[in-house]
């Protein structure tokens, strides 16, 4: 039995597209999975059997009782995601689809014709990000196996800062989803993303956001270094409903701060949030009002012992703990069933 892993091959952007499936096919490569090379494209204008055929070139090496773990969505298309995972069944492969997002959970337009939670259940089990995530799958239909993510690895090599613990609030992302930025009236914040037109200009007079820009990963790391406080914080806007997709979801910016050492603020009723306060990561809010009470209060000894605790999960996300722990959760579902361990 070989052990398969799809890797997305498309171009590096400036936001965490890529980032989080780079993450794990490398973390895949580092026990034992071979990487199915996956180009990103337009194919609206492909025959069926042009789309067979790219995918019977992708898998040509794929065999019956093989493990192929595919990272949905591709974005290639739903019929790409279709055609892919029923040409590895008929083949005989075991297929688990590692979950990044869920279209239909986001809000996104969906193809016509396209039911996301049937493709759902054509895999033999599902990596999802969290147990929200799956009980509100399974309430709306799905009915495979699914194992908790819990956090997306973030592998990184820069250094831990051991700096004395930081109150300065810092943010990295799609300032789309975050375009409150732009008004930001609270305490003083560090901004890193892509913005032009009159969010640029709000952000750059704005006295209390620092703007830096958007930069790639690896620039990123550097500039962001690992003192402060990530704000994770998505808003609704016309373009997607980013906020109620975070009571389903675990954000990557999430893992990205967290892998810097650094405790974040997230809405309370994220779904992420129960695992943040649960492991003492950070603070879950009700309101952005309600930042500047909490760091005027925090008494250093509990920003102290948060970001500690962000250090040491750090050490666990740069590693890819979760990704391992998940594949191997995902093959022991489907090649054996549950295990009753004795005490």
């Amino acid at each position: 039995m070989t052990h398969w892993l799809t890797h997305m091959v498309e171009v590096a952007t400036l936001d965490a597209t890529s980032a989080s499936k780079d993450d794990v096919a490398a973390i895949g490569r580092q026990v034992g999975y071979e990487w199915l090379n996956i180009y990103r494209y337009n194919g609206d204008y492909e025959s069926d059997q042009a789309v067979d055929s790219r995918i019977d070139g992708i898998t040509a090496a794929v065999a019956a009782g093989d493990f192929l773990v595919y990272q949905y969505p591709s974005l290639n298309g739903p019929r790409f995601e279709t055609r892919f995972i029923d040409r590895m069944k008929m083949r005989g492969a075991n297929v688990v689809l590692f979950v990044h997002d869920v279209e239909i959970l986001r809000g996104s337009n969906v193809a016509d014709g396209f039911d996301e939670y049937n493709y759902l259940n054509k895999a033999d089990a599902l990596i999802v990000h969290n147990p929200v995530m799956a009980k509100v799958l399974h309430d709306r239909g799905v009915t495979v196996p699914m194992i908790p993510l819990y956090l997306f690895d973030a592998l990184d090599d820069f250094p831990l800062s051991d700096n004395a613990p930081s109150r300065q609030l810092v943010f990295a992302g799609n300032l789309a989803k975050s375009n409150y930025l732009a008004d930001w009236a609270y305490r003083s914040i560090t901004v890193f993303g892509a913005a032009g037109g009159s969010l640029w200009e709000k952000l750059t007079a704005n006295p209390q956001v620092d703007f830096r820009g958007a930069l790639y990963r690896e620039q990123l790391n550097a500039a962001i270094g690992g003192d402060g406080i990530g704000l994770v914080w998505d808003v609704n806007t016309p373009e997607g409903n980013y906020a109620d997709y975070a009571r389903f979801n675990n954000p990557y910016k999430l893992s990205f701060y967290l892998g810097h050492g650094m405790p974040v603020i997230i809405p309370q009723e994220a779904a992420a949030a129960k695992f943040v306060t649960a492991n003492k990561l950070g603070f879950a809010l009700s309101s952005l009002a309600d930042i500047d009470p909490l760091l005027a209060d925090l008494a250093d000894a509990d920003l102290a012992a948060v970001t500690a605790n962000a250090r040491h999960i750090a050490a666990l996300l740069r590693v890819g703990y979760f990704t391992k722990r998940a594949l191997l959760k995902a093959e022991q579902t489907v090649k054996f069933g549950p295990l009753k361990l004795p005490e």
